[in-house]
């Protein structure tokens, strides 16, 4: 009988510690994202110094970056998405995993990884202007390169200036499933190499806000 009562109460008092655990989990969780400032430019502050760090390794403005930021987690260092994405800079667990990113919630490492993509993706399109460069490689980090390349194709097989942005923008939309007839005349198959793209909308958009967060930042902070 004592060993029955013995055993209940290591039980219960094993159930207690777990559950006290998983609330202090939870409490660490919500007290990350009560203490940050309201105002996005105080969070941006409090990661400023690390994205001039960042940008400077990567020869990129630094304003770029935090208008990536600001877009993709509004300087939020807890965000994640519906889709598995993490941190300041929404990084794909895939994604991080080949950037060598230990933790994504941290906001160092976030940003050091992010950053570095976004310069990967920048080098991808060298016969590009700069102001275009920028745009195609927000565009590649949101939506994949797979899909600016398919994009670009499709500029080419129209015989039209590939490294504009105006142009692949436009081709984008032509990604889609409904544009099968394209996709052969351009990959003899009907569907682009990368795959359907139904996704473009969101991407396009992405650029504008981006860019035009960073013409925001370039005004007030020169």
């Amino acid at each position: 009988m004592r060993t029955a009562t013995r055993r209940k109460r290591i039980i219960i008092g094993t159930l207690i510690c777990l559950i006290g655990l998983f609330i202090l989990t939870r409490m660490d969780g919500l007290w990350n994202r009560v203490r940050l400032p309201v105002d996005l430019s105080a969070r941006m502050e409090l990661y400023k110094a690390g994205i001039q760090k960042h940008a400077a390794i990567h020869d990129l403005d630094w304003r770029w970056i935090c208008a990536v930021i600001r877009q993709e987690s509004s300087f939020n260092p807890r965000a994640k998405s519906n889709v598995g994405a993490i941190g300041l800079m929404q990084l794909m667990p895939q994604t991080a995993k080949e950037l060598s990113v230990r933790n994504s919630y941290h906001p160092e490492q976030n940003i050091e990884a992010g950053t570095r993509y976004l310069r990967q993706q920048y080098d991808r399109f060298p016969r590009s202007s700069h102001e275009d460069r920028l745009k195609l490689a927000l565009a590649s980090y949101n939506g994949g390169a797979g899909h600016v390349f398919d994009a670009q194709a499709i500029v080419r097989h129209q015989q039209s200036r590939a490294d504009g942005w105006d142009a692949v923008r436009i081709a984008l939309s032509q990604l889609t499933v409904q544009h099968k007839r394209l996709h052969r005349k351009v990959w003899n198959v009907p569907r682009p190499k990368h795959g359907h793209f139904p996704g473009y909308r969101q991407t396009v958009e992405y650029v504008d806000l981006v860019m035009g967060y960073y013409a925001q930042y370039r005004r007030i902070y020169r």
